[in-house]
């Protein structure tokens, strides 16, 4: 089992905890409702950004994990692999952090 299906597992069995499904043993997967509409160089900025914050496992996730994590809390699927599409977004000359921008503008 690796960090994402062991967090989302981890996630399924408090919340049938707390809403008293009370299960018998821990569930062994868990369907998220969200999708990932956006694209997919926008999911990749995302992981790229939440995996530098070191927040996840004290920094300790590898961005493979991380990326794992992304893409079944979110019913993505990458295409290929992240590090291509990270290699773009590093080359972009006039904002680098375009999703994250565009974040921050949707939160206010």
């Amino acid at each position: 089992m690796n960090i994402g299906d062991e967090q989302i597992n981890r996630f399924a069995y408090f919340y049938a905890m707390d809403n008293d499904l009370k299960p018998d043993k821990q569930p062994q997967s868990f369907q998220s409702p969200a999708n990932w509409t956006g694209h997919q160089t926008d999911l990749v900025e995302f992981i790229y950004t939440v995996h530098g914050t070191n927040a996840i496992n004290n920094g300790q996730a590898k961005i493979s994990e991380v990326s794992e994590l992304f893409e079944q809390a979110f019913n993505f699927k990458l295409k290929a692999d992240i590090y291509p599409k990270y290699a773009e977004i590093k080359k972009r000359k006039t904002n680098p952090v375009k999703f994250m921008d565009y974040l921050k503008t949707g939160y206010w």
